[in-house]
């Protein structure tokens, strides 16, 4: 059998152009599986996948979806948002775009009249040939090389992507270079307040943002550190509390405050994580930690309370949680005297050490 990617390329190329599109991903994937196995659900598969390319062109270059659409429709939207119109016979181009219209076409029929997934069909009817599921596929293949052509040297509308930041590199980089920075607080309103300026600005643009806000969405560990970092005794008044799907831990309803986790280096631990003492001394021995003799002998001891305080079920899965005990972690190194450029590096490497022998947090022992 010939290679999926062989045979059909640009399937694959749809995906790496849009490889943080989790749907479209997964489309991919379905199609592979269904090449690879019995090609029972090929044709429905190629069909959703042409659709769904085309509906993820339309929203990132600021286009509305028809509704009810068609597969041919989804095609003549996709490619009117990429500037390939249908000039009823202006230009010899539109005999292309007329025969893929008419393969969009096609594949709906096929989906409808050929496609064992798309209706009920009577059982003794024979299996997709070889020469079927090719035929579906090159079809796909054909729609969608025109679409990713059309792609080529097009951007997206910046209102409306959601394509990642990397993605617009170029763009990114003219900003950083040109732009001037300002940067001042509002003590009234607690605010943080970003002026930027360019020459084609002399009045700037201006963005007043809360602290908390600012951390939430660009660092969720330094939020969680900062939050771990206020008064035991903060009145839930004044901020809100952690809820527990959040932290991992139930917040505290009858003293009304913050739970926070403990910072202070404990002498010995006896606990359900005993059996990971030696383990825990032999990795912090790989990562050549320099910290103050009469500190080190504290560190394991205070690393694995710290961890049974703050971690729970499913903790590795859970971002919040692990974010929660990477956080634990460095308040732990900090307060041994370990040097500040090595805190969060060496508490990552901690984190993944009992990430991969304590998935489930300290209710699993070994």
């Amino acid at each position: 059998m010939i290679p999926f990617d062989e045979l059909v390329p640009h399937y694959r190329r749809a995906r790496d152009r849009w490889s943080t599109a989790p749907a479209l991903v997964a489309h991919y994937h379905t199609l592979v599986e269904a090449y690879e196995g019995t090609g029972q659900a090929l044709i429905e598969a190629v069909k959703s996948f042409v659709e769904c390319v085309c509906r993820t062109i339309i929203t990132d270059y600021g286009g509305a979806v028809p509704g009810d659409p068609s597969a041919t429709e989804l095609l003549v939207a996709a490619l009117e948002r990429l500037g390939l119109r249908n000039s009823r016979g202006a230009s010899r181009f539109d005999r292309v775009l007329s025969a893929h219209n008419k393969l969009a076409d096609a594949l709906s029929d096929c989906r409808n009249q050929d496609g064992p997934l798309a209706h009920g069909k009577d059982g003794y009817l024979d299996a997709l040939g070889t020469h079927h599921v090719r035929m579906y596929l090159l079809t796909g293949d054909t729609i969608l090389a025109l679409l990713l052509g059309a792609l080529e040297g097009t951007q997206p509308d910046l209102n409306h992507t959601r394509e990642p930041y990397e993605r617009f590199a170029h763009f990114n980089s003219a900003i950083d270079r040109n732009v001037g920075v300002y940067a001042s607080v509002d003590l009234d309103d607690r605010l943080v307040i970003l002026s930027f300026g360019t020459p084609g600005l002399p009045d700037g643009l201006e963005l007043r943002v809360e602290p908390s806000r600012l951390l939430y969405q660009l660092d969720r560990t330094a939020f969680i550190e900062v939050l771990e970092s206020l008064p035991r005794a903060l009145d839930i008044e004044d901020a809100v509390a952690i809820p527990e799907a959040a932290s991992g831990v139930p917040a505290s309803t009858g003293s009304r405050t913050f739970q926070t986790l403990p910072t202070r280096l404990v002498a010995s631990y006896s606990g359900p994580l005993n059996s990971f003492t030696a383990g825990l001394e032999a990795e912090l021995l790989s990562l050549d930690l320099s910290v103050p003799p009469n500190a080190s002998a504290n560190l394991v001891a205070s690393l694995l309370s710290t961890f049974e305080a703050a971690s729970g079920l499913d903790w590795a899965q859970r971002p919040a949680m692990r974010a929660r005990v990477l956080v634990g972690f460095k308040h732990v190194l900090r307060s041994i005297g370990a040097r500040r450029s090595d805190q969060r590096q060496i508490a990552e490497r901690l984190v993944e050490w009992f990430a991969a022998r304590c998935p489930a947090g300290a209710e699993v022992t070994q």
